[in-house]
């Protein structure tokens, strides 16, 4: 069945979800909204997965089926048992698998037979360094920084214990 108008309804929810993620995020700066922020930009994620499947000539539905399973699965499971005062690293870490996921189809895009020239391969490393090594750098700065933090604060208790318990132990001095 030829149906010619399938391409742009397809596109509009694309572009639909895109709005969606947006409004979502924007919502999700103020905590009043926050709640409300996530709500649309899991519909706009909702649509744009059911567009995909809906998309003519797409394949692997069970592989595709598995590995949102799998990672909905894990999210869920981490979202629960994670710590609130960690919370920013997961969602970091979160953010830098979807880069590394994207820098991984980029570059299987990027090699798939075709020539492409200096100004594309260029663009696509650089989209790979910011969208995969970026984040991991980052979440590894952030916990040296946690680390430093606490050995600061280790460091000063030990200091003003020594002192208190010299001035406990020689009042006089």
């Amino acid at each position: 069945m030829n149906m010619p108008w399938a391409g742009t309804l397809i596109q509009a929810s694309y572009f639909v979800a895109a709005l969606l993620f947006i409004l979502g995020l924007k919502r999700m700066s103020s905590p009043v909204t926050a709640r409300s922020g996530i709500v649309w930009a899991g519909v706009g994620m909702v649509v744009a997965t059911l567009i995909t499947f809906l998309t003519p000539g797409m394949g692997n539905f069970a592989l595709m089926t598995v590995a949102i399973a799998i990672g909905g699965i894990a999210a869920w499971v981490t979202g629960r048992r994670v710590a609130m005062a960690n919370m920013p690293q997961m969602i970091a870490l979160y953010n830098g698998m979807g880069g590394g996921a994207a820098g991984a189809i980029a570059a299987v895009e990027l090699f798939a037979g075709e020539v492409h020239s200096t100004a594309v391969l260029t663009l696509a490393v650089l989209g790979g360094v910011i969208g995969a090594v970026l984040p991991l750098i980052l979440v590894v700065a952030l916990t040296a920084l946690e680390f430093l933090v606490a050995f600061l604060q280790a460091y000063v208790f030990a200091i003003l214990t020594c002192i208190y318990l010299n001035d406990a132990i020689h009042p006089g001095h």
